[in-house]
């Protein structure tokens, strides 16, 4: 296997049908008998990556306002617990 555009080839071997390699995770179905080359190719998302931290920067920001809101509470002082 080439992980680094096919200039140089590394030998991966495993007791099941599950690799990983530079942490993607291959899930082989089929053996290759023949001596052709299989290619695997693989590609990022950043609309993806993007959103996700959009996500992750909005639920935080609701987490903030809600806190503010908790502490900026009218607090009942003459209340005597029983």
């Amino acid at each position: 296997m080439s992980t680094d555009g096919g200039s140089s080839f590394k030998e991966f071997t495993t007791n099941n049908n599950s690799l990983t390699v530079n942490g993607v995770t291959l899930t082989l179905l089929s053996t290759n008998t023949s001596t052709d080359l299989a290619n695997i190719q693989t590609q990022t998302d950043p609309a993806k990556a993007l959103d996700t931290i959009k996500n992750f920067v909005q639920n935080y920001n609701d987490l903030l306002n809600t806190f503010g809101s908790k502490v900026k509470e009218e607090k009942y002082r003459d209340y005597q617990p029983k």
